[in-house]
This record gives structure tokens, sequence and C-alpha cells, in this order.
């Protein structure tokens, strides 16, 4: 490109004007090149360059702009000689655009700067300077060195020996062939002046950009409260390893608060936000403080130029941010502007001055700045900020049944990949380390996705699946070995993979491998070997699903190895394997048996033969895959039953209506033939789990939706509400009704019960994801025999009280509305009493018990304070207080028994059969003694005892029993004739004889005085048991005709009867 001769030449030879946009970014340099084609030496000065120097002062800066070029009227004596124009400028300020023209017309250079002519000077002694004279081989003059001048642009390279670098911006440089004037040099300036001065970059403000920062101060204090947010201390654990970088920090954790600066000039007259974007075009800002930590900031009292005061660093905290799948984003600064009150992004600039506290020994190239699209001329590199994603090993502790958290996992994007550090939140449940450090041990990993543990000997493993972030597929997933005596994780190697989403181990002959599912890209299975790198990288084999694997489970039948996945965008492409090794170059061996292979597995130590699986109809993006051994499977063939044992293989995902599908094979088939079976009414599946306990079930969770339990029947899952079994039972059940993404059934041996089941889920919703476990035993309900009654309650859920007189027990249940659940509490009786205690020293657990022998009734006070209950055979009211606490609410305290054998008959409970409570009483009846007996309430819910009517009591005029001249009496009745009270009475008028009489009385004048009507004595009605009156219209005398019925039992001379007796309205008899 630099060659002079006249025949060719691409440069400018007889006139030439150099035109550029540029800013400088340095306080103090030597000399800086903007374009140049041109080399100097001893005997070699050709060409021609534009360029500057800068010189620091006590005030500013002076800057020295310089055109120098070589032209035949000055070559001299062949080695060339420079035309040098200068002119210096001390109001050419850091991050201002500058305009400069160096032109050549003939006779005279002349130099132009932002649209004035600031130097003219004649290029030669002579009128006639003759042309451009450049370091090639046209020109003969002199010892230039041949093909070693380039053209450049923001730099000056000469000969390759000495490099004079631009420090700044260049928005535009152009060579004309021909000079330039005043006026054209006007014209080119005011026509880019204006819109520059308004683009980002010349905004004044921006922020740097860099991992060595020259700091003259730095607090390190951050502020108690910034924009009404709350902050917390810098971690040094989640530092870079520069803590002078600018951000301070390119990692934080999720939804946590963390104090991030970045240094730069921020104008005290706008407010700024830090800017989070994430891939999915989401942005989170958090607003800033402007801070001065260096002498240079003019952000202070004296200065009286608002415009003008700025600060150097801009403080922001990383509280609330929720990275959801991302946790990748894209930081940046946000200007709010003073009067639009728009948002505009700010320049993420070069700078090497100290004004940006940056040293000036460093190079800095395009990936230290850049800018968002608002100016798509810029390019350069993002600066990312990764939030981390917090995953826990969960240690079980036996004694109190619950979880402890020793080891956290968070996402690194360190340079070394991954470490551990101590974390600052201390637990005292978990032992020392073996290290300096105690408590919860951080392992800082990428986005993890699935954690997987085997143990291989004596050994426990690790494996971590690491996805996509957000912004690269390409991911490395750790393997840890985990010392369980110091609760710590060892890194052993890091594994290359592209959005691992999960890992199985699986033996291959009897020889252990690793299978990683990646979803974007093959799926992989390795050789595990020992030693300190357990994944043998070089003996491994691709799966033929190019990508979208997205779950995968492996199983056994007899001595072959089976794995199963599931395709997340193609659910059809979901496959089943066999996995084998290969004995030689044709051949492999599938457990005992061998077959041929494929060229594609030559060389490779594992193989596998795809079989042939109809699956996923209806599923629109696989989520998870799983498999389960054994299903007992009974129908009925020609009226008699058979049953036989299936695997089951269920895939769930997105789908419409039904989304989880089942598939059964005989379990002795090998290969396996998986046939659909049926299907279950998810839309949203995530993950699959299979457990058999006193039963087979299957549990699949759902994103935003009920996770559904469904239970195995002996022909099919039964879900929640769907399916009723031959005894009309629906078995199933919703659980975490806000959804959940994932779950995993256990069950432990506890000294409180033999074996206790438990559901640990993790539970999503569109903000958050949290941990939830839910207990549940394989106990049956037994002391449900002969239930009479039911009474509710509601504390924070419903409870349910039901009262069996059978089981001498009240049995507790609790119903949670949201996942109509009825789930079993416990139960007071003889078998358990373990909400008992005794009310006093003379009243132990033994009689305790047995109060409640014949237990028939309860009631709950209004308040909901306390449950009475009336027992039969005890004769006896007892009365429980209501745990109203959040951990216990709804267990039942004993506080107190009114009994007959203590109190005395006069309670009249012998036989109590109902019972009711209000706010300040409490009544009970009572069958073998045919009355009702009232008690007061206190404030602490015990009884006192008030009063008791038996049957034949009558308390009417002042409570004074009226005499009725019958002895006997058996039964009663009310009824009305022609609107005047009448009572019938049956009584034994001589059970020796065997008679019994009907009394009638009327009650026209006073109740008090009733009047003897009738009596009717006959033997049918000598041991009458009971009586009813009733009326039937009579069509035919058209009036309503009265009637009275007894029943009566048998003795030797009578047989059981009814007899009916007729009101006669004549006789009025």
């Amino acid at each position: 490109l630099v060659n002079g001769d006249p025949v060719g030449s691409l440069l400018p030879l007889l006139n030439i004007a150099v035109e550029i946009w540029f800013t400088i970014e340095i306080s103090d340099n030597i000399y800086s090149g903007l374009l140049a084609a041109q080399q100097e030496g001893m005997s070699c000065r050709k060409g021609w360059s534009l360029g500057y120097s800068r010189r620091k002062t006590e005030t500013g800066s002076i800057t020295s702009f310089q055109f120098s070029i070589s032209l035949e009227g000055n070559q001299g004596d062949g080695s060339g000689k420079f035309t040098i124009v200068s002119f210096s400028s001390n109001t050419t300020h850091a991050g201002v655009w500058n305009h400069l023209i160096a032109t050549y017309d003939g006779k005279y250079v002349i130099m132009i700067h932002n649209g004035k002519e600031m130097v003219r000077t004649k290029a030669c002694p002579d009128l006639n300077c003759g042309k451009i004279v450049y370091p090639a081989t046209y020109h003969h003059g002199g010892n230039c060195r041949v093909k070693r001048s380039p053209l450049t642009i923001g730099t000056y390279d000469n000969q390759g020996l000495n490099t004079f670098q631009h420090f700044g911006q260049i928005k535009s440089a152009r060579i004309f062939n021909q000079s330039l004037s005043l006026a054209q040099a006007q014209i080119l300036y005011e026509k880019h002046s204006k819109a520059l001065e308004n683009s980002p970059t010349a905004q004044g403000d921006y922020w740097v950009r860099s991992d060595n920062i020259k700091r003259i101060k730095i607090s390190k204090n951050p502020l108690a409260n910034i924009s009404g947010y709350p902050f917390y201390e810098f971690s040094a654990d989640l530092l870079l390893k520069n803590s002078t970088s600018s951000p301070t920090l390119n990692q934080a954790p999720a939804g946590k608060a963390f104090i991030v600066e970045v240094y730069g000039k921020f104008l005290l007259k706008h407010k700024y936000f830090c800017s989070f974007r994430f891939p999915s075009q989401q942005s989170i800002t958090w607003p800033g403080e402007v801070l001065c930590s260096s002498s240079t900031c003019f952000a202070n009292d004296n200065h009286v130029d608002f415009d003008l005061e700025y600060g150097d660093t801009l403080r922001c905290v990383t509280a609330g941010i929720q990275a959801n799948s991302h946790r990748a984003a894209l930081f940046g600064v946000l200007r709010r502007q003073s009067i639009s009150g728009l948002h505009e992004m700010v320049w993420q600039k070069v700078c090497q001055s100290e004004e940006c506290h940056i040293s000036n020994n460093i190079s800095t190239n395009s990936s230290s700045w850049w800018i968002y699209d608002s100016n798509p001329t810029l390019s350069g590199t993002p600066t990312v900020f990764y939030f981390m994603a917090e995953s826990l090993i969960l240690r079980w502790n036996t004694s109190t049944r619950s979880m402890l958290s020793p080891i956290s996992f968070f996402y690194s994007v360190d340079s070394d990949g991954f470490h551990t550090s101590c974390s600052s939140h201390r637990s005292a449940n978990i032992a020392s380390h073996a290290s300096a450090c105690a408590g919860p041990l951080h392992v800082l990993v990428s986005s993890i996705v699935n954690i997987y543990a085997f143990n291989v000997e004596s050994e426990t493993y690790v494996l971590v699946a690491n996805s996509w972030d957000g912004l690269s597929d390409f991911s490395q997933s750790p393997v840890f070995r985990f010392d369980t005596a110091a609760n710590s994780l060892i890194l052993m190697q890091v594994i290359n993979t592209k959005d691992a989403q999960k890992w199985i181990h699986l033996k291959v002959n009897g020889i252990l491998a690793v299978f990683v599912a990646d979803f974007g890209g093959p799926s992989v299975i390795f050789d595990w070997q020992a030693g300190s790198a357990p994944i043998n990288t070089n003996k491994s084999v691709e799966l033929d699903v190019s990508e979208g694997t997205i779950s995968m489970d492996t199983f056994m039948v007899e001595d072959v190895t089976y794995v199963i996945t599931a395709v997340f965008h193609n659910p059809e492409a979901s496959s089943l394997y066999k996995i084998g090794r290969s004995v030689n170059s044709t051949h492999t061996a599938f457990g005992h048996s061998s077959e041929n292979h494929s060229a594609f597995f030559l060389g490779k130590s594992i193989s596998y033969l795809k079989l042939p699986w109809s699956c996923c109809d209806g599923i629109d993006r696989a989520f998870d895959v799983k498999h389960f051994c054994c299903l007992k499977l009974t129908l009925g063939a020609n009226g008699l039953a058979h049953s036989s044992l299936k695997r089951v293989v269920a895939v769930t995902g997105y789908g419409n209506g039904y989304s989880t599908r089942i598939y059964l094979s005989d379990v002795t088939s090998n290969p396996p033939e998986f046939l659909f079976w049926q299907t279950l009414q998810t839309s949203t599946g995530t993950s699959i789990e299979f457990w058999e306990s006193n039963a087979s079930f299957i549990l699949v969770t759902q994103m935003g939706n009920r996770s559904i339990l469904a239970q195995w029947n002996g022909s099919m899952y039964q879900e929640p509400n769907t399916f009723v079994d031959s005894l009309g039972r629906r078995d199933g059940q919703y659980l975490f009704s806000n959804g959940a993404c994932s779950a995993y059934h256990f069950t432990t041996s506890g000294r409180l019960q033999d074996v206790s089941e438990y559901i640990l889920g993790a539970v999503a919703d569109n903000e958050s994801c949290t941990s939830s476990l839910l207990q549940g035993n394989q106990k049956v309900v037994s002391d449900l025999d002969g239930p009479l009654q039911i009474e509710a309650i509601f504390l924070n859920k419903t409870f349910l009280y039901v009262v069996s007189m059978r089981s001498h027990s009240i049995t507790v249940f609790s119903h949670d509305t949201d996942l109509e659940v009825l789930e079993y509490e416990g139960f007071v009786g003889l078998k358990n009493n373990w909400t008992f205690s005794p009310t006093s020293a003379t009243d132990p657990g033994r009689t305790t018990l047995s109060a409640l022998i014949g237990v028939s009734a309860i009631s709950a006070s209004p308040d909901q304070m306390n449950l009475y209950a009336a027992s039969f055979d005890s004769a006896a009211v007892l009365v429980f207080n209501i745990d109203q606490t959040n951990d216990h609410g709804g267990r039942l305290i004993l506080v107190q028994i009114m009994n007959q054998r203590a109190h005395g008959s006069l309670l009249c409970l012998a036989g109590a059969f109902s019972i009711f409570a209000n706010f300040k009483s409490v009544y009970v009846s009572s069958l073998t003694d045919q009355a009702v007996a009232v008690f007061s309430r206190h404030m602490d819910g015990k009884i006192a005892f008030v009063d008791a009517l038996q049957n034949g009591d009558r308390r009417w005029n002042n409570n004074q029993p009226i005499q009725l001249g019958q002895s006997s009496a058996r039964a009663s009745v009310f009824f009305e004739l022609n609107g005047v009270m009448h009572l019938a009475l049956i009584t034994n008028t001589s059970a020796a004889h065997g008679m019994g009489s009907l009394a009638i009385y009327s009650l026209r004048n006073n109740v008090s005085n009733p009047e003897l009507l009738q009596i009717i004595t006959n033997s049918f009605i000598a041991h009458a048991t009971d009586m009813s009156y009733f009326s039937v219209y009579s069509i035919k005398r058209g009036y309503h005709q009265h009637y009275i019925a007894v029943c009566s039992e048998a003795d030797s001379d009578v047989r059981s009867n009814i007899n009916v007796f007729e009101w006669d309205p004549v006789s009025s008899a």
C-alpha cells in the first residue's frame, strides 16, 4: 500500500488532506500517532504522519499537535527531510471530541483544528515542492527499509521498532487525494460536531472497566443505607482476586445485598443506576450513589459550577435481584437526565489517564470497552455479571428429624474455575472442618441444575451438572469427593460439558461408567477409573442425539445395562439404549452375549445399540424420565384373576391435557418392550419420583401447578379425584400447591417411629424457589372402629375430631383446603395417650385411659379452646384443651374428668350419649339415667355441675314438680287437638297382672294443672316401650283423624305388638 510509484500508487502523491475525529484519554505522553505512512531513521525520513503529545502541568495538560511530511523539494542528499508543522493547545480536554485536518496543496502545509486554521507553513524553500516521497522502491535516495512502513490508524509504527499508540477514541479517519480549503474543513466539522457532542461517549461521564486500577484512595466501608436499601459488608470470598477492579465485583449471590462499585466520572447533576440486563431482555436497575475517593474530583462545596461537578465512584447494591434460570447478566450504568427524566446508557470507556484511575503502563484493547446497542458503530466486549445460585447438600439428623446444611454450592466464574472458601454464615450444628475454618463449606461452581452423589467402595463422589448461564452453552462440570469426616468437598476433576443437565452412574459389564446428559450437544458416557481424575475422558462415547437430552435413567435386566433418555425439544427422539463394551473392532459384549457393532464404535471402549420404543405422543416438551421395578399387575381373564410383574417407565413434560405417559414391560423381557399403558393428568411436569412402601406410588411435580401423587391399585395409577377402586376409595393426593421443580422421596429409621417417610420438594413459583419437607408414615389408621360423630375447628388449618365408640378413641385429622388433603394427626384412646397428661397426683394415666371407655360423643366450644367428650360406659365427661401453637396446633390435652364414680350419681351421667357446649355451659344427655345434665363452663375450660333432670321430672310452675297420679311411666307424647295441647302417657298399671294404661290429659286450663280426660287399660300395652302421635286427613269424612300408636314388648302371654288408638271427635275421647 505504501508505494509512491506514480504508475500505481494508492496513496496521494501531488496533494493530500488527512482528516480524523478523535478524543484524547491520557494526560501525559511523549508522542501518539493518529494517522501515519512514514519511516524515520538516520538515512530514511520519508512519508507523512499526524499525531500529538501531551505534557502535564499544574493546571492541567498542554497538547501539541504535529504533522510531518516528506517532499521531493526537501530530499537533499536523498535520505529525505520532513517538513514539520505543529501547534499547541491548553483547552483540549480528555474525552472531548477533536476534529483535525492536515493538508498539503503543493506549496503550503496547513493544520485546521475544530474548523479553525491553527498554522500555515511553506512546504519547502522553492515554490514547487514536488510530490510526496514515500519509503518505497520508487525513490532510491537514502537507505529505507523496504516493506516495513504500514499505513496505520491509531498508532505510528516506525519500522516495527517503535510503536506510538493513541490513547482515546477514533470516530473516523479519511485521506483525500487533494488539499482542502478552510471552508471545506469547516463544512466537515459542522456536519458531525453536534452529533458527536450528543453521543454517549461525549457526555462528560463514563465508567471504566479494568482489572488493574491505580487507586489513590479507596473507601471500603459501605454506607449504612443507600437510597433506602440496607447493605451488607464486603465479603472477601466474593471479591475478584484484584480488589481494585472496576466493577469491584463480577458475581454475587442472587437475592442478597452486596455492594458493587464502578469507577469513572459521574456528574452530580445526574442520577445514576447500575443496570443488569439478562438474555431474556429483562433488565433490573438499582439506584447508585456517587462518591469521590480522589483529590482530582471536583465534587466539593467550593466549586461554583454544579454542571461540572463530578464524583469518581458509583456505588450500587445487588440486593433483590432474582436471576431465575439465567445466571449471567450484562452489566452497565444508566444515567437519568435531570430535565427529561429519560434513562440513557453511560459509556463503558477506554481510559488511560490517572483521572480514570488506570495506570499508564498497561495495554488496553477492544475487550476493555463496550456500549449497548445505542451506538452500533462502537464494538467491543460487554461486562458480564454473574448471579450465584446456592445449592445445598443436606444432612439428615435422625434424633431431631430435621435437615442440616453442612455444604453449600455457589456459582462462580473465577479464573481458576472452582475454589472453596469458608462461609461467613456459621452453624452450631456443623462440626469444625479439618481445615482452619468452621461452619458450612461453600463450593463456588457454575449454574447448577443437578447434583448427583454415589458411592464407589468406601468413597462418596459428587457430580455437578452445570448448565447454560444465559450467555454460553459451554460449561465446566466438576467432580468432587465428599470427605464425610470433615464435612467438606474435595475437587477432583473438571469435565467440559455443554449445558449439562444430569449425571448418573451405571455398570457396563461389571465396570463402572458415568453418563452426562448434555442439552447443548451430544450426551456422553465416560469410563470411571481410580485415581485423582476418576472420569476417563479418553474412553467415552457420544449418543446419537445431537442435542436436547434433558434427563435419563438406567436399569439392568439380568446382566445387561439399559439407558432410557428424554429429549426436550423432540420427545419422539427419546430413546432406549442397550449399553455394552467393545471387545474388538467388530463386536460388542452386552452382558454375556456378543453382537456386531458399526464402524462408529471403532476404538471406543463403550458401545450401544438403539432399541425400538414408540414414545411420548402428546408431550410437547419432555422434562424427565424414570424407570421403576416392579409393579404387580392384576387382571381378570376368563373370570379368573392372575398377576404378573411389570417394569414401568414414565415420561413427563409439557403437553395438551395429558403429559405424563406410563409404559409397561414384562419384568423378564430382555430386551424390554415398553408399551403405552396410561396417562396422568399433568400439563407442566418437571420431575418424576417412584417408590414402594405399603403400596407403589408415583409423584409428578409440576411448575406452577399442584404436584400429583398417584397410587398403583393393581391395574393403573389412581390420581386424586379421578379413579375409584373397588371399595369406593379415591387414592392419590395433591402436593405443593404453588408448584415444584423437583422432589425426592426417602425413608428413615428413628426413635419415635420405626419407619418414617419424607418427601423433600423444591417448591418454585415465578419469583423464587424454596425447599419444603413433607412427612408421611406407613401406619394405617386403625382407631376408627365405630365412628359416631365428627367435630371441626379452624386454627392455622382445619382440624377434625372423630369419636369412635368401639375403639374408645378420639381421632384427630387436619384438612389442607388448598391441597384437598386429609392428614392423619393421631388419636387419644386406650392404645395411645400421646396427648395426655395426668390432671393430678390422684388421677394418674390409668384413670385417664379408663375414662375413655365407651366414649360416645364430643362437642367443641365456640371459642375453639376446648373439646368436651361424653363416655357411655364410664359415665363421665372429659375436658380437653386444644393446643393453639403452630407446631402442635389441634392436639388434645386432658385437663379434667367429671364422672359418677368420683362425684356421685347426682350427675346423672350413666349412659352419657350426647353432649353440647356453648360459651357458658355444657349439656349432656344420658340414655341409662334418662336424664339431661347441665354444667357451667369456666374461663379455663373446666366445668362444674349445675343441675340434672331425669325422665319423670317436670319442673313447671316455678320448678315445682307436677304430680300426674300415674306410676311407672314408660313413655309420653304431646299433641294438639282443636287448638288445645294434650298429653298422652303410657304406664304399667299392674305388671304382675299383665295390664297397662294409656292416660290422656288436657292442658286447656293451665299447664300446671293438667285435666285427666281418659284412661284406657288393657293387656296389649302392659309392656309398652314407646309411643307416637300422628294425623291423617280423611277425604271421605272431610277432617283430620288423630291417632296414637303404642309399641309393646312381648311376654309369656302376649306377643310384641303395635296398638293404634283413634280419637273420636264426638265423644272427645
